[in-house]
């Protein structure tokens, strides 16, 4: 079998197949089990058509101010000369979706005019006006988050200079926005939808801006509920888990186009001064201001300190699971790559299967992967908590390094897969000598779904045993009882840690996908 396997591009899909089926068969098989075990005993309780529709309009919400934002950052990465907000595009998406938000909402607080002015107009009978500033600053902090995403959506379809300059001398201003966004109405469509799927099954910060979803009212209905009763739950997120259904189904389809529709280097984008000045405001609006908000809100030097000794073994304990993600995730996005690169015909229904099921586990709500896992881990000795820890941030994040594994090789021209073919590619050690250095990518989005990892906290706190300290668990305590002194401290480490290694990964991404 390993020497087929060296040999047979079939053999390898089977290989992915049972290492996809051995990391996400048991939570899968233990959530359809529960959900159909609820239903045979009788249809819960639904979520009402209001839930349903509010929970759409607000992921749709975010994922239109998200691309709204992404715009600007698109026409400069559609460019040739992208420069460093090229190298620095997805550190927004490395930091933790919560921070902006909590960031943000520093300005909440009395002791700032625009806190002390909110607090006049509640006292004032205008409550309301508090509680739409929490909410609109919940989406907007998700918006600020998740723009790369959008941003790289519609920069694989961007239109060169060739286009600008005939709406620039036969249409008037107005009638050129609309033409622009006439002329990328597919680009915009996506980076909606896939901002609105990456969104729908998000709680944080959500939750905090009291802004009531499907999925945190499933997140209440689980902790109102013991692990018996959680299979209702489950039948219960039938609306994300329809999402995620389509969102795996249309993956594969979406993944060929960001491949095949790369610009044209002589149709490249020229973007404008003003357009660059856009879109490093949206880069600053997501990493500096609110790391520039959380130090100012620190009173004393010494919370600095006292984040070692209050959260020194939950970093530590999170650093470790994100090492495992990253190793593993990266092991499943060269399969990928490899699976493709060996193949005559690259575009196989299985790997396709393979990345929907993945893509499946990280819309679905995270409480769902936490419970089910947990739920297996009864039967399982106690030492294997980590590895269910480091599994449920798999079926969260794995999905980012195969999606780039996969988009890196259907991006390569039909020529340098035919040079390869006629060289001969039988074996793992011409795939390593011909192929690998040209996925250096999937080992830097890898990284990327380490660092994410470490900040995921829906399935953490289902998973985490008694007494064990964890950083993301420890971050929310302090996002619900407004320890602002302890959380700022922890915002300038995260923020500021995140700076750094989210520019060393997003650099080492950019870079070796375009020398790629």
């Amino acid at each position: 079998m390993l020497e087929q396997l060296r040999h047979s591009p079939r053999a390898g899909s089977i290989a992915l197949v049972l290492a996809s089926g051995v990391l996400l068969g048991p939570m899968l098989v233990e959530f359809i089990g529960g959900a159909l075990s609820a239903l045979s005993h009788g249809a819960p309780p639904w979520p009402g058509l209001s839930i349903v529709i509010r929970t759409l309009a607000v992921s749709l919400l975010i994922g239109a101010a998200a691309t709204g934002m992404g715009w600007f950052p698109a026409r400069v990465l559609a460019s040739r000369r992208a420069g460093r907000l090229g190298a620095l595009c997805l550190v927004p998406l490395l930091m933790p979706p919560y921070l902006a938000y909590s960031g943000y909402s520093i300005l909440r607080d009395p002791s700032w005019i625009t806190g002390d002015w909110l607090e006049s107009l509640s006292t004032r009978g205008h409550a309301w006006v508090t509680i739409s500033t929490g909410r609109a600053l919940a989406i907007l902090g998700l918006a600020l988050w998740a723009w790369p995403l959008s941003a790289f959506v519609l920069a694989a379809g961007m239109r060169g200079q060739g286009a600008d300059d005939a709406l620039r001398l036969d249409a008037p201003p107005l009638r050129r926005v609309w033409e622009r966004l006439l002329m990328h109405r597919a680009g915009i469509a996506g980076g909606v939808l896939v901002v609105a799927l990456t969104a729908i099954g998000s709680a944080v910060p959500l939750h905090l801006a009291q802004i009531d979803t499907v999925s945190i009212d499933l997140w209440r209905r689980m902790s109102e509920s013991s692990p018996g009763r959680w299979g209702a739950v489950w039948l219960a997120g039938w609306p994300i888990v329809a999402a995620a259904v389509a969102g795996a189904m249309v993956t594969p389809r979406l993944v060929r186009r960001l491949a095949m529709d790369t610009p044209v280097e002589s149709d490249s984008v020229c973007p404008s001064r003003r357009t660059r000045v856009a879109a490093w405001a949206a880069w600053l609006a997501a990493t500096v201001f609110p790391l520039t908000l959380f130090i100012l809100t620190i009173q004393s030097p010494r919370s600095l300190v006292e984040f070692w000794k209050l959260s020194g073994a939950g970093l530590w304990n999170g650093l470790r699971t994100a090492v495992g993600v990253a190793v593993v995730s990266g092991l499943l996005g060269l399969g990928v790559s490899y699976v493709i690169d060996m193949s005559r015909r690259p575009r196989t229904g299985l790997i396709g299967v393979v990345i929907g099921a993945w893509v499946f586990t990280a819309v679905i709500p995270g409480v769902f992967i936490g419970a089910a896992l947990s739920r297996l881990g009864t039967s399982l000795p106690r030492g294997w908590a980590d590895v269910l820890l480091i599994d449920a941030h798999l079926a969260r994040f794995a999905c980012v390094p195969m999606l780039v594994g996969a988009i890196s090789a259907l991006s390569e021209s039909p020529e340098l897969c035919d040079l390869r073919q006629i060289e001969g590619t039988s074996g793992w050690g011409v795939w390593v000598r011909a192929c690998l250095q040209r996925r250096v990518p999937v080992l830097a989005a890898a990284l990327a779904a380490g660092i994410m990892g470490l900040h995921e906290i829906e399935a953490t706190t289902m998973l985490l045993p008694p007494g064990r300290d964890n950083l993301a668990q420890q971050i929310l305590g302090y996002l619900h009882f407004s320890r602002m002194e302890e959380m700022s401290a922890a915002a300038v480490y995260l923020i500021g840690g995140g700076l750094l290694a989210g520019a060393g990964v997003s650099a080492l991404l950019w870079r070796s996908w375009r020398r790629s």
